[in-house]
């Protein structure tokens, strides 16, 4: 999913679900800094988007997607 996704009511209850149920679940975020047309800076408070799953108790990773090997 794209940045934007994460100010989504329905992201939010996915990473719910999934942490509450303990599902095997890898959430994919591709940051472009822009959902649809507004700048991310200018429509979420934090600036690394890794960073939603910490309130519901799960790790996250960051990598550069065009670093293979990371990926």
């Amino acid at each position: 999913m794209g940045d934007g996704a994460t100010n989504i009511g329905s992201f939010h209850e996915s990473m719910n679900m999934a942490a509450t149920w303990g599902a095997p679940v890898v959430f994919i975020v591709t940051n472009t800094l822009y959902g649809e047309y507004s700048p991310v800076r200018m429509t979420t408070p934090i600036d690394d988007l890794a960073r939603r799953s910490e309130p519901y108790g799960m790790p996250c990773v960051i990598v550069d997607g065009k670093d293979v090997e990371a990926v």
